[in-house]
């Protein structure tokens, strides 16, 4: 783990020149990063709740300080290995010690939420046939250097899906206009005019400005036109609503966004769609709930009350696919089925600590990807998700990154229980 100069003198700058309150809020989130990484390291991976940002974010307290660098360094030894979240704690490309991660903490606190791009509230509501597929890619934004990353589009090219949607997160920070077309809009797998992508944690590091300006642009010609610049939009026929919601542009900056929120002009929205009585279908960059599925998180709090049939979500942000079983929604007998697909090309293993919660008398978690890559030291496949609507009817499926099927399930619709389903 060799941290260049440039990179600490870079970081350095960028948090003395943050206003007192910032400057508080980012030594404190450094500084609990740097404990959260030392726990994982001194257990191997068997930390409670193992979180992939918060551990990068240990690297910048190692830049800028010593005693933090030596004892990462002391406990190297242990790498490399699969935290319990299926994390690798590593230093290749993407992997949770690589150092190209302290670029992003570079931009977050260079951009802050001082120069964010503006935020664009012209929500557009697409018609699509009733018949229809799509697909979706979170956290896919790793660019030509993600050989799995690669992989994952070709397989998508060749289901030609009628819609693709991108979950977020362009790496390492994608709000900067160059890597934004570098790494999703010049190699997108998807059609124009029906693809599309949504606003995350790692986007909103440079300010959210090559999201909107290059990404969303509609005087340019990029894949996602059909959203007229803004960062929320919906997909409607006559049985279904699907809406993406834009998590990370009022996301706590001192958290390192990585706690989605939304404002109230898209609660009104999706309140609004929901009123219609359809099935519902949503979709965000955060999580709406934690990754083992035994809580909530803030979003959910805002998300379900909203879905009073109950419906689908799907959501990236952790690197991981999985199903979870179904939640209780607001509404008496409404059920939320949650899906995290945010396995798109960053190098993961195995998240060994869901194994206790697929069994049991209370399981939060029916499937988890987890097909091995040979010659790969740990590591598991990356994915994506194909959605196929048929009138009432949503069929799920979910594919390895050489477009092989792992888990496919199907429902009447979005409130009943699953009514088949095969894993691979």
């Amino acid at each position: 783990m060799d941290i260049p100069d440039w990179s600490r003198a870079r970081l350095r700058r960028a948090l003395d020149a943050l206003p007192p309150r910032k400057r508080d809020c980012a030594r404190d989130l450094l500084e609990r990063a740097h404990r959260h990484a030392m726990a994982v390291l001194n257990t191997a991976g068997a930390a409670s709740q193992a979180n992939h940002d918060l551990g990068v974010a240990a690297l910048g307290q190692a830049a800028l300080d010593p005693v933090a660098e030596a004892e990462i360094r002391s406990s190297l030894h242990h790498v490399p290995f699969v935290a319990n979240d299926g994390a690798i704690w590593g230093v290749g490309l993407y992997r949770q010690l690589d150092v190209g991660w302290i670029t992003s903490l570079i931009a977050w606190m260079i951009y802050s939420d001082r120069i964010y791009a503006p935020f664009p509230a012209n929500p557009q509501t697409i018609r699509i046939p009733n018949k229809t597929t799509i697909a979706l890619l979170g956290d896919w934004g790793g660019g030509p250097a993600s050989l799995a990353g690669r992989r994952v589009g070709r397989a998508v090219e060749r289901l030609k899906p009628d819609y693709t949607i991108h979950l977020g997160d362009v790496y390492y920070f994608g709000g900067l206009l160059a890597r934004e077309r570098l790494n999703l809009v010049d190699i997108w797998p998807g059609a124009p005019g029906t693809s599309f992508a949504l606003n995350s944690n790692h986007e909103m590091y440079a300010g959210a400005q090559g999201y909107f300006k290059i990404a969303l642009n509609p005087r340019r010609r990029t894949p996602f036109t059909a959203q007229q610049g803004s960062s929320y939009f919906a997909l409607e026929n006559d049985a279904w609503i699907l809406v993406g919601l834009d998590s990370a542009y009022f996301s706590d900056w001192c958290e390192l966004s990585m706690v989605g929120r939304l404002d109230e002009g898209q609660l009104a929205f999706l309140d609004e769609l929901a009123s219609k009585g359809k099935q519902m279908v949503v979709f965000s960059h955060h999580e709406g709930l934690v990754l083992n599925g035994t809580g909530t998180t803030p979003l959910w709090a805002q998300v379900a009350p909203l879905l009073p049939r109950g419906g689908y979500w799907y959501w990236g942000h952790a690197h991981a696919g999985i199903v979870y079983t179904p939640q209780p929604g607001a509404a008496q007998g409404a059920q939320i089925h949650g899906r995290c697909v945010g396995h798109g090309c960053i190098p993961q293993g195995r998240p060994w600590g869901l194994d206790a919660l697929r069994s049991g008398p209370n399981p939060t978690v029916a499937w988890f990807e987890e097909t091995p890559v040979e010659h790969s030291r740990g590591r598991v496949s990356n994915g994506f998700a194909l959605l196929t609507l048929e009138d009432h009817r949503l069929t799920e499926q979910f594919f390895d990154e050489d477009g092989n099927q792992t888990y496919s399930a199907s429902n009447s619709t979005a409130s009943e229980p699953r009514i088949e389903s095969s894993v691979r």
